[in-house]
């Protein structure tokens, strides 16, 4: 795998031959290797047909954190912020101290920021001991007003409230997300509420 930085593509010389159809703008070049765009997509793509990637991340961030405590990412922060990028779906098992909140606030900004502004927003799922203590100092201190959030608790009138206004992080209780949702015998779950709001969003 060769991956050009200044023109942001990566070439194989024996991909699968699924990639030049699931991934977006792959050409075949005429050595017989392939090259495609490395956009975020492309390179999920990639990782899923099991062809190792470049540290998008990496290569592409600026590493929005506060300066004067951490002027630079921990490697393990660096590593769990590529994987989550490259990953729509993955735990982080990292030990404690390993900077696991701030590497998933980055790899959260990095996805949403591949997207036009204001259309990728995250939702947080947290205990409520959390909510003010690790994630919301977090984020308004290392984003320094680059990045937002809010947090959806209280009373169901007030969560729906707060999903309608819009900020670049939600962040909620386990419970709140079952919010209105109603569980049936023979219909399963019916949504309604918050919960119904949230799957909708």
């Amino acid at each position: 795998m060769i991956y050009d930085a200044a023109t942001k593509t990566v070439v194989y010389d024996s991909p699968p031959p699924e990639f030049l159809a699931g991934v977006a703008g792959a050409k075949a070049l005429y050595n017989g290797f392939v090259a495609a765009p490395a956009s975020i997509d492309n390179l999920q793509m990639c990782v899923r047909l099991g062809l190792p990637v470049p540290p998008l991340i990496a290569y592409n961030y600026d590493w929005p954190r506060h300066l004067r405590l951490h002027p630079k990412p921990f490697r393990a922060q660096l590593l769990t912020a590529n994987f989550l990028t490259l990953n729509p779906r993955a735990f982080v098992l990292s030990d404690m101290g390993t900077g696991k909140t701030l590497a998933a606030l980055w790899a959260a900004d990095f996805v949403m920021r591949q997207h036009p502004p204001g259309e990728c927003r995250c939702l947080i799922v947290s205990k409520i001991s959390a909510f003010d203590d690790v994630w919301r100092n977090t984020i308004f201190t290392d984003f320094l007003g680059k990045r937002d959030c809010v947090i959806l608790h209280g009373s169901e009138k007030k969560r729906l409230r707060l999903l309608q206004e819009q900020h670049d992080f939600y962040i909620i209780n386990h419970d709140g997300l079952g919010v209105g949702a109603v569980s049936g015998r023979r219909k399963g779950v019916a949504l309604d509420g918050v919960a119904k709001a949230l799957s909708e969003r």
